[in-house]
This record gives C-alpha cells, sequence and structure tokens, in this order.
C-alpha cells in the first residue's frame, strides 16, 4: 500500500507485503525504478488522505506519475481499496429444518 509519495524526489514510501512469510515491510521505492505493479486481488490498505488531499491541491507536483494513463493504475488502486472497504457478508441463506 502507498503510504505517501515524495514527488520532489519521485519516491514513494509504501508498505511491501512478502507473499511468502506475509509480513509487511515498509519501503521506499523510487517511481523510475518500478517495472511492474500488480494489485493484489482481495487486499486492503488504508488511504492516507492527506495525501489526496495534497495531489488534488498540487497536482503539478505528481505529473510524473499521472500523465500517462498507464500510471493512472494507482488511482484505480485507491479507489478499489475503498471499494472493498467493507464487511464481507453472504446474502444467500436458508433456514434448515
Amino acid at each position: 500500500g502507498i503510504k505517501n509519495i515524495n514527488p520532489f524526489k519521485k519516491r514513494l514510501v509504501v508498505d511491501g507485503l512478502n507473499v511468502a512469510t506475509s509480513e509487511m515491510t515498509e519501503l521506499n521505492l523510487y517511481f523510475d525504478s518500478i517495472i511492474n505493479t500488480n494489485l493484489i486481488e482481495g487486499s486492503f490498505y488504508q488511504i492516507n488522505p492527506d495525501l489526496l488531499l495534497d495531489i488534488e491541491e498540487h497536482a503539478s507536483r505528481y505529473s510524473f506519475i499521472f500523465h500517462n494513463v498507464t500510471n493512472l493504475k494507482l488511482l484505480d488502486y485507491y479507489s478499489e481499496c475503498n471499494k472493498l472497504d467493507n464487511t464481507p457478508y453472504r446474502k444467500d441463506y436458508k433456514l434448515i429444518d
């Protein structure tokens, strides 16, 4: 999950999940070094409201991310995290006698 972005250094502060050990680690990733990303289906990460506000107020600082349609997947990630932030439930049920 993306914790913060330093637009001047093009650095993302993220929590990375090691899928082999299920451990979270804080990482510093430089945007230009990212080759490939994937969303882990069913994952959730708390949205940083201060980061979203800063992106809205200073969009030009983040142009290195959002100038390319492919990079808009970062915004899609935030959107999906928000959609997945609900209590799981089952709506099909039957009474068994």
